[in-house]
């Protein structure tokens, strides 16, 4: 029930709103919205369903080489997880400079977070490959299983450096400057035109052992790097979403 507090609180904050323009929208600010927000949610359902095809492909080569790669793709979520913090704080960075008006900072921040994140993935690396033996050793598995393993974690080491690379690339700089259709062919497109072929070629054509299909699979992670550090340079990626969206007219009734 309400009380003397509440009234208290009410009079010293008013509601800034009438209750119909809460529930209402505008249909014009829904679109400038969605505008950069589509791009984002084509680039993440097209790289879910690519890695959903590499699984299909390890699970075709063997039963062996499908536990190998879920073991690699635990080591894999866990080194990306500093990349991942290290990508969400430029992006938020980068996005309130841009919105500030301060391009050549953000421009700056996100050459500075490239560099940070080259430290990072060398450390990382180093773990990954200083650990391997240990991580296969976790596992009750065969002696085919762990070869694979171990080799497909020594290819895993040797690519943190640019994988990390391109998540700062897509996620700190493209999606924080609103260039989200150049992110969704860096990270959307490309997979399917490299990627997923490449692990065909290799898994159901060229009949290779899981770690090579693996490698193969990473030629995906290079072009992204090349194309993003030229996107970079290029400044391009710099857009001001909040002058793109603009302050949105009078809310309608529903």
């Amino acid at each position: 029930m309400r009380g003397p507090g509440f009234d208290h609180l009410l009079e010293k904050y008013p509601v800034a709103a009438k209750f119909n323009e809460l529930l209402g929208f505008n249909p014009g600010f829904i679109v400038k919205i969605f505008n950069p927000v589509l791009p984002v949610i084509l680039n993440e359902f097209l790289w879910s369903l690519a890695i959903t095809c590499y699984s299909i492909v390890y699970a075709h080569i063997g039963t062996p080489s499908i536990a190998a790669m879920n073991i690699v793709g635990t080591v894999d979520n866990l080194a990306a997880v500093p990349f991942m913090g290290l990508s969400g704080a430029i992006a938020i960075i980068c996005g309130h400079k841009i919105g500030s008006g301060e391009k050549n900072e953000a421009y700056r921040d996100v050459g500075r977070t490239l560099g940070l994140t080259v430290l990072f993935s060398i450390l990382v690396s180093g773990i990954v490959f200083a650990t391997k033996g240990a991580v296969v050793n976790l596992y009750k598995i065969t002696p085919d299983v762990a070869l694979y393993t171990d080799r497909a974690l020594v290819i895993l080491a040797i690519w943190i450096f640019i994988r990390s690379q391109n998540m700062t690339l897509i996620v700190g700089m493209l999606r924080s400057g609103g260039d989200t259709r150049y992110s969704l062919f860096l990270d959307g497109v490309i997979i399917w035109i490299l990627g997923v072929p490449m692990a065909v070629l290799g898994g159901f054509i060229l009949h290779l052992p899981v770690y090579w299909v693996y490698l193969m699979v990473m030629s995906e992670e290079l072009t992204k790097f090349i194309l993003g550090l030229r996107r970079y340079f290029s400044r391009k990626w710099i857009n001001n979403l909040s002058e793109t969206v603009g302050v949105p007219a009078p809310a309608q009734e529903i």
